[in-house]
Order: structure tokens, then C-alpha cells, then sequence
């Protein structure tokens, strides 16, 4: 069982690599290294977890594709990234040679998705190059990407495996796919991953349907006869993660967050990002707008993701 510390430190900290690393006793390695594998100068922890490829499950036409850069100008949200060193006046990247975390990176839903999505994207698009135009000046030709996204509906299928989790390891999983179990076949969906390149355009908006097969002991001690628990109930493993480290409503401290689509409240920074992957209650086009450069510099982590999600706290930090 990991500690409350190593789970939130994981939590927290996804994403500085730098900053963390691997211990002879494997219960002190972080729980994001010790499910999804690691490799340092010393040591190696191999995955439990392996994510398979996708496949479609319905036809796919593209929409028309268009140049646009990529390492230009992000949103708002995206303002939790680096710090530049004193003295730096161009902006920071993780090619620096000693970057300096500043907390997560977010990127928001964004846009009006419908039909197959053609005029949302070229909006975006239009939006985003003349973005990039007022701070880069077009920028190297080599920055620019040629983005054919799918359209919306597009259905895949994939496959998680994994071996020897605990339950507690098990529900982190799971609450990471369902937003603390979160779905509904009637409602519209109220949260939603961000997945793949141009994300910063507002790409890569995906509900994720999972469903949990575990595979028993009697498989094994009585082979041919079944062993393979299909269509478990994700909520008891999340339940039983959210115990382990504190999460429960009874142990909600005073500056825990509400958020409204899961009925409770969490801590501030795991409501951050239930808030910055709401679907049905997205911000509007104007609070997600691109960032200048000059503007991306400016940002404190975590300040602007309430106010931007128009949510109470935003008010008050």
C-alpha cells in the first residue's frame, strides 16, 4: 500500500520527471512509476499496465486538413507549465537544460462540435495561426504541422491489461478513465480526456466507456471452466482507492473544492482537474481563447483554472 504522500506527490507532480527518483525499496517509488514502469540510473521498475492500440469501429472520413503550428501561443489553461530562470526573456521549453516545473499542464475542451465538426475546426484553426502570425511572425516552416483531424463521432476500441494491481491500485486506474466513475447512457456526458496531437486547437475531446473483465483464481485451479469476471463495477475499486488516501467526504478538510457533476467535494487540486475536462459545462470560446506568448509568461498554476471553469473559488484566489 502506498502512502498518502506518494499518491498525491504523483498527483501532483505528473510530469517532473526531474524531480523525482527510483528507490531500492520498491513501496517508496512513486505509484505512477511503480504501475506505469520506470528507468533510472539504477534501477528499473517494469509496467503492470499495457495500453493497446485503438481500432475504429465506424467509418472515418477526415476532415480537410490544415497547417497550423504547434509550439506557438497555448491556451490560458496551459499557463501552469514552466518557469523561466531569471535573467531568460525567451520563452521557456523542456529542451532548457534545467527546467523548472510549475504545476500541471492543462489543456480545455473547446469549441462547438457539431455535425461531423468541419466548421468548429476550421474556426479554431483560423483562430490559432493568426495567433501565432501576431507572435512569431509565421514562424520556421519546420514548426508548422499539416493536422487532418477525425470527425466527431469517430468510435474506437481498445484494450487495458493489467497484472497484480491492488485494489487501491486498481481504483486509481479506474478513476483516472472515469472521473470517479462518472457516466451515464442517458445523460450527456460531463467529462471528457484529451487525447492525441493539437490539443491546444482543441483536438482530441474523447468520453472513454470503460469496462472491467478481471480474471479470477478459478481459472487457474479449474481451467476450462470460466475464471473471468466480466463487466465488474468499477466504484467499489475507487472507493476503496479514495479511502486509502483520505479522499472519502467524511475526511473533506476546509478548502476542498465542490464540483458539481460528482455531487462532493475534492481537494483543490484534484477539482482543478475534474473542472478542466468538463464536456457538457466546457467554458465558452471567449475564456478559452489562445494566449499570446507574452500573456503565457504571466500565468500563476492553478489561479486561472477555476475562474476560467467560472467556478465560485475563482472569485476568491
Amino acid at each position: 500500500m502506498h502512502t498518502q504522500h506518494d499518491v498525491t506527490q504523483a498527483v501532483t507532480n505528473a510530469g517532473g520527471r526531474w524531480e523525482r527518483s527510483l528507490h531500492d525499496d520498491p513501496a517508496a517509488n512513486d505509484v505512477a512509476d511503480s504501475i506505469f514502469g520506470a528507468i533510472g540510473p539504477n534501477h528499473q521498475i517494469r509496467s503492470r499496465v499495457e495500453v493497446g492500440c485503438a481500432t475504429a469501429s465506424t467509418a472515418l472520413t477526415p476532415l480537410t486538413a490544415r497547417y497550423a503550428p504547434l509550439f506557438g501561443g497555448h491556451l490560458d489553461s496551459a499557463s501552469t507549465r514552466l518557469s523561466a530562470p531569471a535573467g531568460q526573456s525567451s520563452p521557456v521549453s523542456f529542451d532548457d537544460e534545467h527546467p523548472s516545473y510549475r504545476g500541471r499542464q492543462f489543456y480545455w475542451h473547446r469549441g462547438t462540435w457539431g455535425g461531423d465538426g468541419q466548421d468548429a475546426w476550421e474556426s479554431l484553426v483560423a483562430e490559432h495561426n493568426s495567433t501565432w502570425v501576431a507572435d512569431q511572425a509565421e514562424g520556421p516552416a519546420h514548426e508548422r504541422e499539416k493536422l487532418s483531424p477525425l470527425p466527431v463521432g469517430a468510435l474506437f476500441r481498445s484494450r487495458i491489461s493489467f497484472t497484480n494491481l491492488s485494489t487501491s491500485e486498481l481504483g486509481l486506474l479506474l478513476l483516472a478513465l472515469t472521473f470517479a466513475g462518472q457516466h451515464s447512457d442517458t445523460a450527456p456526458t460531463d467529462f471528457a480526456h484529451k487525447l492525441g496531437g493539437g490539443r491546444p486547437l482543441g483536438l482530441g475531446s474523447v468520453t472513454l466507456d470503460a469496462q472491467v473483465s478481471l480474471i479470477t483464481a478459478e481459472r487457474y485451479l479449474r481451467p476450462g471452466r470460466g475464471g473471468i469476471d466480466s463487466e465488474v463495477d468499477p466504484l467499489p475499486f475507487i472507493d476503496t482507492y479514495l479511502a486509502a488516501v483520505g479522499w472519502t467526504e467524511t475526511g473533506a478538510a476546509a478548502d476542498w473544492v465542490h464540483v458539481e457533476e460528482t455531487g462532493r467535494a475534492w481537494p483543490p487540486h484534484v477539482a482543478a482537474w475534474l473542472l478542466v475536462h468538463r464536456w457538457r459545462q466546457r467554458p465558452n470560446p471567449g475564456q478559452t481563447k489562445e494566449s499570446t506568448v507574452a500573456a503565457f509568461n504571466t500565468k500563476v498554476p492553478s489561479r486561472d483554472v477555476f475562474a476560467i471553469a467560472g467556478h465560485p473559488r475563482g472569485t476568491t484566489r
